[in-house]
């Protein structure tokens, strides 16, 4: 009977089975329970095992490891004693697998609660590492999918609410249902960040802030030859872990501390683009150009993916250089075709094609055909055509000559 008890319970003495209310204190008292659990008063005793977990929202990782275990153990006692079809046993089958999904979504998400509550003891020390190069993840790693398990871990559809959702496909909702939107691990994690917030987003955004201001102060004109920004790189990793701790989106410093990363890593890339402009601006090798050109542009998308808003200013216009540096090497690749002397029927039109294509390719890359040395890069190409026409009439009339002059030779 033990056995069975366990099964129908898990240790939860806040499920019941039908019990009479004036019956049910007593009962509680004498139930055997995991030593985790508060008694709760009257909340589920009409429901099964099953249901109670579905809707429980105050339950803990531990109290539902020991559920896990007390109806591992029921199952394989009952199964010693015969009573395998028992309804009970039939029943708890399901029970399980309910509890270990819950359990799989619950975990990571207190977890995280509780390691931000532990790094927020020591402050100083996580953000010393950050700005010695350590990343949020080597520092907090489940405390920086908070924001993320915040949003994760309720139930879709209907929205926090898994006893309600459709269990036809039971095997699909045993693996897919989250927790109630009430669950107590919500609440504990708003109240978390209320009361931390402050204090970490004072000492982040000073400590940016100290980082670019230096970094700025030390900039010199040599400085163009590299892109990278050590200061935003600071603070770019202070943003991110703070995001994903779960501080509000919204807050003020936060979004600073993100605009100020930004910023600086822009600053920089501009210098450098600009640095690589001069360098590149007397070479006429239209090999070089599209190097350089390329090498650029993927500096500029590395920094989108890093997280630079493609429309920042600063991005528009070290892409804008750079295209400017691809479209001259097309037109150099150009010229150099048509500088080329060409002796044979079909020379010239095979380069007009090569300079097209080329055009081509910088329009994929981005460059504009408004842009000046794209716009002569095309007139290059429309000549050699102009060529290859001249030179395929001269042909033709040289035939038609060649065949009158036969033919009068012939009569005569």
């Amino acid at each position: 009977m033990d056995a069975l008890y366990d099964l129908r319970h898990a240790g939860n003495p806040n499920v019941g089975m039908g019990l009479r209310t004036e019956d049910s204190e007593e009962v509680k008292r004498r139930m055997k329970r995991v030593p985790s659990h508060k008694i709760a008063k009257n909340p589920g005793e009409d429901l099964t095992l099953l249901e109670f977990t579905l809707v429980d929202c105050s339950d803990t990782p531990e109290q539902l490891h020991d559920g896990v275990n007390l109806i591992s153990k029921g199952r394989c006692v009952a199964t010693d004693l015969g009573s395998t079809r028992h309804p009970t046993m039939l029943g708890a089958s399901r029970a399980f697998q309910v509890i270990k999904r819950k359990l799989e979504v619950l975990e990571p998400l207190v977890l995280a609660i509780r390691q931000f509550n532990e790094i927020s003891t020591r402050k100083q020390e996580i953000v010393k590492a950050i700005e010695a190069g350590a990343k949020p993840e080597d520092v907090a790693p489940q405390a920086i999918m908070l924001n993320h398990l915040l949003e994760d871990s309720v139930h879709e559809r209907p929205y926090g609410a898994p006893h309600e959702a459709d269990r036809l496909d039971w095997e699909v909702f045993v693996s897919t249902f989250k927790l109630p939107k009430n669950h107590l691990a919500f609440y504990q994690a708003e109240a978390a960040v209320h009361r931390e917030q402050d204090e970490w987003m004072d000492l982040v955004l000073d400590v940016a802030m100290h980082h670019i201001e230096e970094e700025r102060s030390t900039t010199t004109e040599a400085s163009g030859a590299s892109p990278a920004s050590p200061a935003a790189e600071v603070a770019r990793r202070l943003f991110l872990l703070m995001d994903g701790c779960a501080i509000p989106s919204d807050n003020p410093r936060l979004v600073k501390t993100e605009m100020l990363a930004e910023a600086q890593k822009c600053r920089r890339l501009l210098a450098h683009t600009k640095h690589q402009a001069r360098e590149v601006e007397g070479n006429t090798s239209a090999r070089t150009l599209r190097e350089v050109a390329e090498r650029l542009n993927g500096i500029c998308l590395d920094a989108i993916e890093w997280g630079v808003k493609k429309n920042h200013p600063d991005i528009a216009k070290a892409l804008e250089i750079t295209q400017k540096i691809r479209a001259r090497g097309v037109y150099l690749f150009a010229a150099q075709l048509m500088s080329e002397r060409r002796c044979h029927l079909g020379e010239a039109e095979d380069a007009a094609k090569e300079v097209e294509a080329a055009v081509r390719e910088a329009q994929a890359f981005g460059c504009s055909l408004d842009l000046e040395h794209m716009e002569a890069a095309r007139k290059l190409s429309t000549k050699l055509r102009e060529e290859e026409g001249l030179r395929k009439r001269q042909a033709n009339s040289d035939k038609r000559y060649s065949e009158a002059h036969g033919l009068q030779r012939r009569v005569v």
